[in-house]
């Protein structure tokens, strides 16, 4: 058999490993964590018509392209926890692809490699790889787009991939905002392009990139009609704190987002020492690469202007406006893993370099055992055991009679009953109304029944309330109220409620709209905004 032909076998074997590596990990135990708020949200949302999804993704931080994939995702597979998933699973073999795609571009073949097994086994994108959002489209899209514009670096007369290029940025817009950080390292890497007259004229001034980034504009001009109308019609302005759950910026953000990329955990528990002098030191070798990368085309200063440029950005304006979470950079943190392969592949002897491979690994497994057991501290917990919500909704389901109503304490929580919730009692919230930004948007429509500001607007006489909280959490009950059992789930307590001591009448009514003037007048106002 001719040499070149048993490679190649062997090359495609070992791709299709790394690709049933990649999606074995991703779709094992996927429908394992519960639905957690954000989650719940992106289901409940999609459910609705693509109109619906369009106008009231404009009160939301996201914009609606991955809630209409959803919708339509939804109809073939149904809104069960793994079918829902299932959309970002596949797309997190797809960034798997392109990331060996990628590789081999500013590299080689054995770099791509390396880089496709590290990119299999990485745990932040495991774990947004097993969640119902937009983050690993949206690595999808920045991977391509990527791909696309340094093949047109390559050969800046094949216009057709700008278009590609074009294509991708615009449904990446309008997947997420943050986008607009990747285009800045775009950007950036043309202009290093430009500064080292690698390429006469220079790209970053061709006619055909502006009019590229001018068609991004055009086909973007619907959804920032849509965001501007509905903003500046609202109170968006006397609305603060928008992000308010999102910390500042410290000294130890950065390090963090390196450990929580390989580890799905902050690595505050490791040596200090170990905790800030790995990532710093994988940085000053980037720019060190960065720095005296003389290729023609500059591929590798691409793939470090990729990763550290929208991580530093983000950063910097965190020390002014907190924006910086893992998931909104995850895209760049997806780079880390070729980052590491191309700075190894200069690394001999080549003992050293499988050791510092296997370390990665190995601490990628860790990982992964994080992840599976959902204890990852990237977005809180999503373990199934703490928060057992499809067990308390079968509960109520059976335990529940006619005319039974429930209540929600706090909105993190509300989404995720509404999603498991099997009877037919429409869950209600105990708080004040919300402005109808955000993930609040879904329930304006039906505010009035939904939010209930005082649990002394529901009717004495034989009503029986359900009451969900977490536990710990003191709330001031009417001295009427009746408590008639109480069942600890995980961290939620679960409590049932006569509103009278002597239950007399024919029930509780269904939740009707607010006799509280001041709620009413609210929802009013916010429909009418």
């Amino acid at each position: 058999m001719n040499t070149s032909r048993v490679y190649g076998v062997v090359g495609i074997t070992v791709w299709l490993l790394i690709i049933g590596l990649a999606t074995v990990i991703r779709f094992y135990r996927l429908g394992d964590p519960f639905m957690w708020t954000d989650e719940a949200f992106s289901v409940l949302l999609s459910r609705h018509s693509p109109a619906f999804i369009w106008v009231h993704t404009a009160n939301d931080v996201h914009p609606p392209f991955y809630y209409e994939l959803l919708h339509y995702w939804m109809k073939l597979w149904g809104d069960s926890p793994f079918a829902v998933r299932s959309l970002s699973a596949v797309m997190g073999v797809a960034a798997v692809v392109l990331g060996i795609w990628l590789a081999e571009l500013v590299a080689n073949r054995k770099v791509a490699m390396w880089a496709g097994v590290m990119l299999a086994t990485l745990p932040i994108a495991v774990r947004y790889s097993q969640e119902a959002r937009m983050y690993a489209l949206m690595a999808v899209l920045l991977f391509a787009s990527t791909i696309a514009l340094l093949y047109w670096v390559r050969q800046p007369s094949k216009y057709r991939l700008l278009w590609v290029y074009v294509v991708l940025i615009s449904a990446s817009f309008y997947t997420h905002y943050f986008t607009v950080m990747c285009v800045i390292a775009h950007w950036v890497y043309l202009g290093i392009l430009s500064a080292h007259g690698t390429h006469r004229p220079s790209l970053i001034r061709r006619l055909a990139w502006w009019l590229a980034n001018a068609s991004i504009v055009v086909a973007y001009s619907p959804w920032l009609f849509t965001l501007w109308n509905r903003l500046s019609t609202s109170d968006v302005a006397n609305q603060t704190g928008s992000m308010g759950w999102i910390a500042g910026a410290t000294i130890g953000t950065l390090p963090s987002a390196f450990w929580r990329a390989l580890m799905a955990t902050s690595g505050n528990t490791l040596f200090e020492l170990l905790y800030y002098v790995v990532p710093l030191v994988v940085f000053i070798l980037a720019i060190r690469l960065l720095l005296r990368d003389r290729s023609q085309h500059q591929f590798p200063c691409a793939l470090v202007i990729y990763t550290y440029v929208p991580l530093l950005v983000v950063f910097l304006v965190s020390l002014i406006l907190p924006m910086f979470m893992e998931r909104y950079v995850f895209f760049a943190l997806m780079g880390l893993p070729i980052l590491i392969a191309l700075l190894l592949d200069r690394v001999r002897p080549n003992v050293l370099k499988g050791g510092v491979i296997l370390v990665v690994v190995a601490l990628e497994f860790v990982g992964l055992h994080t992840v599976y057991s959902q204890r990852e501290d990237l977005d809180g917990s999503r373990n199934r055991q703490d928060f057992p919500f499809e067990e308390i909704a079968s509960y109520v389901a059976q335990s529940s009679t006619p005319g039974d109503r429930m209540v929600v304490d706090g909105g993190l929580w509300y989404f995720s009953v509404l999603y498991y919730n099997q009877s037919s009692i429409m869950p209600q919230l105990h708080r004040d109304i919300d402005s109808g930004l955000g993930s609040s948007t879904i329930l304006i429509p039906s505010a009035a029944q939904v939010y209930i500001s005082d649990l002394a607007f529901i009717p004495h006489g034989n009503c029986r309330v359900w009451w969900l909280g977490r536990k710990g959490i003191d709330v001031m009950f009417p001295d009427s109220w009746q408590q008639l059992s109480e069942r600890s789930m995980g961290t939620m307590d679960l409590r049932l409620y006569q509103t009278a001591s002597d239950p007399t009448g024919a029930g509780c009514p269904a939740p009707e709209p607010s006799n509280d003037t001041a709620l009413r007048h609210r929802v009013k106002k916010i429909i009418a905004d």
